[in-house]
């Protein structure tokens, strides 16, 4: 998978909002299937995290604990089980 950042699409329904947000970003994806459901698109970006950001996921839930704060766990974690919800 091959993920390249570039200016935001005018033609996105979200231009206007990201104009006026004080962060924003926009990447392109190419993939060998024509057409991917948002779903199979998180779920590929996810598997794909470094394993630095899943131990800070996981540093995260051990200090919001202190906040009885929901647990997020490491990113990947998200998709065992099959449908991806928690």
């Amino acid at each position: 998978m091959c993920v390249t950042k570039l200016d935001f699409p005018e033609d996105s329904s979200l231009y206007k909002n990201s104009k006026e947000a004080s962060y924003s970003d926009a990447y392109m994806m190419y993939t060998q299937k024509k057409e991917l459901s948002i779903y199979e698109i998180y779920e590929a970006l996810v598997k794909a995290t470094p394993e630095w950001v899943n131990r800070l996921m996981i540093l995260r839930d051990g200090i919001t604990s202190f906040f009885k704060l929901k647990p997020v766990g490491a990113l990947e974690e998200s998709f065992k089980g099959g449908n991806g919800q928690r």
